[in-house]
């Protein structure tokens, strides 16, 4: 019975998921890469990845249409063997991805030291000023105001990449601002940059869409791997499309019970149940050029804060 309950949460989610209009193929194609196979070498054979997301509503069209784009894009690259293709990541994506596995699974509780990293996008720096800005935002970065961008605690080695990537550190100015103490001007100016409302609202919907699954899983002892690697991809799907719109800030600059954390912790007790079947699955659906898929980075292991006692 505790079983069937935990097939029938996972077939809401995936009907929750199918019923989508547009259905972002792409979108869910990147979650799969990211979270499944990059840590099992990084490539995979087109046939296997129809097979994996199928039962969440996409097409073999579907994703044969979603692969191209996202090859056009420079997200992923395929290798033609006979009649068969093979996708990985191309080197153009391997910096996002980077930085977006570290802003998911990543932990940072680090106590905040009231500085403020600042950018200074001088009037003169026009060539790659808005690609910077993007980059800037993806990081979790807000406008202050025309031409300076502020996080009051970045991640410093993405920083650094992208500076050093897009050749910039003669063409901006990096510097660190103190805030001795949180001010109604601070409070005004976090609004401003980042909506937090609108953030608290997509955690909330994150939380409700997952308790169920929370629950039928409480009394399992082994889950079916099949269900088991759904449920982790639509886990991570959803939980990774807000994630990478919060900027992150320290504990200090939120609202009291910032529902983030709340969000955070039910996504990793659920990932540490999920993870052990559901690359089950993925072994033995997965098949790449040299056979199947390789045996996941021990790195995976350290998502979270540690998935050591689901290994």
């Amino acid at each position: 019975m505790s079983i069937a309950r935990f097939k029938d949460a996972v077939d809401v989610l995936a009907e929750d998921y199918g019923s989508m209009r547009p259905l972002r193929g792409g979108s869910l194609i990147i979650t799969v890469f990211g979270d499944a196979i990059l840590p099992r070498g990084g490539s995979i054979w087109l046939g296997s990845l129809i097979k994996l997301v199928q039962p969440l509503g996409l097409s073999e069209r579907l994703v044969r249409t979603s692969v191209f784009r996202l090859s056009q894009d420079g997200w992923i690259e395929s290798t033609q063997v006979g009649r068969r293709s093979y996708y990985s990541v191309a080197p153009t994506g391997e910096r996002s991805f980077a930085t977006a596995t570290n802003r998911i699974y990543g932990y940072r509780e680090a106590k905040w030291n009231q500085t403020w990293r600042l950018l200074i996008l001088p009037q003169t720096f026009r060539e790659g000023r808005d690609q910077l800005r993007k980059e800037l935002l993806w990081q979790g970065f807000g406008a202050l105001s025309t031409g300076v961008m502020g996080h009051p605690d970045p991640d410093e080695t993405a920083l650094a990449q992208l500076i050093e990537e897009m050749q910039l550190s003669d063409k901006i100015v990096m510097m660190d601002a103190q805030v001795p103490q949180q001010t109604q001007a601070l409070t005004s100016v976090i609004r401003d940059c980042w909506n937090l409302e609108e953030l608290e609202t997509a955690y909330t919907h994150f939380i409700r869409q997952f308790t169920p699954l929370k629950k039928s899983i409480s009394r399992v002892a082994s889950l079916p791997p099949r269900e088991a690697f759904l449920a982790r991809t639509l886990l991570i799907h959803q939980f990774r499309k807000t994630l990478l719109r919060d900027p992150t800030l320290p504990a200090e600059l939120l609202p009291d019970d910032w529902i983030g954390g709340t969000a955070r912790d039910l996504c990793r007790h659920l990932y540490r149940r999920l993870y052990v079947p559901s690359e089950a699955h993925l072994s033995a659906i997965g098949e790449t050029l040299a056979g199947p898929l390789e045996p996941a980075d021990a790195s995976v292991l350290s998502r979270f804060g540690g998935l050591e006692e689901a290994a």
